[in-house]
């Protein structure tokens, strides 16, 4: 018997059970998973009866080691792009407030100017960085499906089931 590594949603998988992942859900090539067991258990239990053998056969551990630093990337980028939305959020409920009382507070209103404009740039630089992170690993990700599951359902934007 040849030894499951790679594919967590067929018989005998003793592969990682967190990591990154082909097909977790359909519309997705590849994600972050830390327990995969869990999915498949959801799939086998709450998808639809006739979803579910193609989507147990399509889940693929993908073992691309360039692919943990883009989550890594990826991770950082939406922490930065959290903040920065934080932080353009609060200054913009700022500069709301200070446009009802600019006549009085008009020096209020310039500083939650400048500040929205640093929160833009910031925001602005977490997407790019966001965006470079997804693009890096994609390529190497659909490669990689296409060795291991040449029959794949993938259509380049979700799995397709029939």
């Amino acid at each position: 018997m040849t030894r499951n590594t790679i594919y967590p949603g067929r018989p005998n998988y003793i592969g990682p059970t967190k990591g990154a992942f082909a097909f977790v859900h359909h519309k997705v090539l590849s994600e972050w998973s830390d327990n995969i067991k869990e999915r498949i258990a959801y799939i086998r239990s709450d998808k639809p009866k006739h979803e579910r053998k193609s989507r147990l056969y399509h889940l693929l551990y993908l073992d691309i080691p360039e692919l943990a630093k883009a989550y890594k990337d990826l991770d950082k980028a939406c922490e930065d792009r959290d903040k920065a939305w934080e932080d353009w959020t609060k200054v913009r409920e700022d500069l709301d407030k200070a446009h009802k009382d600019r006549d009085k507070a008009r020096k209020d209103w310039y500083k939650a100017r400048e500040d929205l404009d640093k929160a833009y740039k910031d925001l602005d630089k977490a997407y790019k960085d966001w965006d470079k992170a997804t693009k890096n690993y994609k390529p190497k990700t659909l490669a990689y499906v296409n060795k291991h599951i040449p029959d794949h359902k993938w259509d380049g934007k979700e799995l397709r089931f029939k």
